[in-house]
C-alpha cells in the first residue's frame, strides 16, 4: 500500500461514491484533514515534508521505500522479532572488547 498514491485513493473513493468514517483516534482530533477545524497532525506534517522533498528529488518515495531493505541489524539501535526485543546495549560490552582486541593485533 505504500506505493499507492493518496491522490489515486481519493480518486477511487470519489469514482465509487464512497464515504469513509472519521478516525476515532485521539491523536487525529485536531487533524485539518478530518474536517473538524483542528490545527494539524504529525502525519500531515510528514506528508508536507515529503512533498517538499519531491521538489528536489522526484525519487524520494522509492528511496524511502528501499531504505527498509537490506538493513544491517548491527547498526540498528533496537529491533524486535515475534519472540524477543533486542537493544544494541545487550552485547555492547562484548563488541567493545572485541574491537579493542582486534586493534591491538594490528
Amino acid at each position: 500500500m505504500y506505493l499507492v498514491k493518496e491522490a489515486d485513493i481519493l480518486a477511487w473513493k470519489q469514482y465509487n461514491d464512497l464515504q469513509f468514517i472519521q478516525c476515532a483516534c485521539r491523536f487525529t482530533e485536531n487533524c485539518t484533514l478530518c474536517d473538524n477545524g483542528g490545527g494539524g497532525s504529525k502525519r500531515q506534517e510528514m506528508k508536507s515534508l515529503v512533498k517538499k522533498f519531491r521538489q528536489t528529488n522526484p525519487s524520494i518515495d522509492m528511496n524511502i521505500f528501499r531504505s527498509i531493505h537490506d538493513v544491517n541489524l548491527n547498526t540498528i539501535i533496537g529491533y524486535h522479532d515475534k519472540e524477543h526485543q533486542y537493544n544494541f546495549l545487550d552485547d555492547y560490552d562484548s563488541k567493545k572488547t572485541f574491537l579493542v582486541d582486534t586493534q591491538e593485533e594490528d
